[in-house]
């Protein structure tokens, strides 16, 4: 398919920009609806709990849509992976390995700097945009936020530089 898209509009950029940002519409969109509905049926099950909760508590409807952009943003680094590897065994590996399983690993080595990095990687970013109370020892929603959009930024940045210079 891209060698196809790539003949029909040979400057690489738009090709790749266009997908981000369909990719992106449709993921958000679709995230923000099954983030609803889930919330939603869940509570039905919840609803004689200490866990009830209602769309209009504070900081439930933020959750919610921080969920979907927390989920947006992490299917761009993905994106951008894929781009970057051309190689969907790849890109999967490097996802999982980079983004979920990398700042694991970090977390256990005994540095302050290294404990407050970890913090700012996309899954930890992800997590505190979709929390409705504030997590001990996290970034901040507006930081988390901002640390999601650079990390999708920069594997979508490295992938067009890489895009420009080789073939389809």
């Amino acid at each position: 398919m891209i060698r196809a898209s790539l003949t029909a509009v040979p400057q690489r950029l738009p090709v790749l920009w266009a997908k981000a940002a369909v990719f992106a519409a449709t993921v958000f969109t679709v995230m923000l609806a099954t983030s609803l509905v889930t919330f939603v049926v869940a509570q039905f099950f919840l609803d004689d709990t200490d866990q009830a909760a209602s769309l209009t508590d504070p900081g439930v409807l933020r959750a919610v849509a921080g969920n979907a952009a927390g989920t947006t943003l992490l299917s761009l680094i993905a994106l951008g992976l894929g781009a970057l590897l051309r190689s969907v065994p790849g890109a999967i590996g490097a996802f999982i390995g980079g983004v979920m399983v990398l700042p694991e690993v970090l977390s256990m080595l005994p540095y302050d700097a290294v404990e407050t990095a970890v913090r700012y990687f996309p899954t930890q970013a992800a997590g505190v945009l979709g929390s409705a109370t504030p997590l001990p020892d996290a970034a901040s929603n507006g930081a988390a936020l901002f640390a999601l959009v650079l990390w999708a930024s920069a594997a979508l940045l490295a992938a067009a530089a890489l895009l420009r210079r080789r073939d389809a």
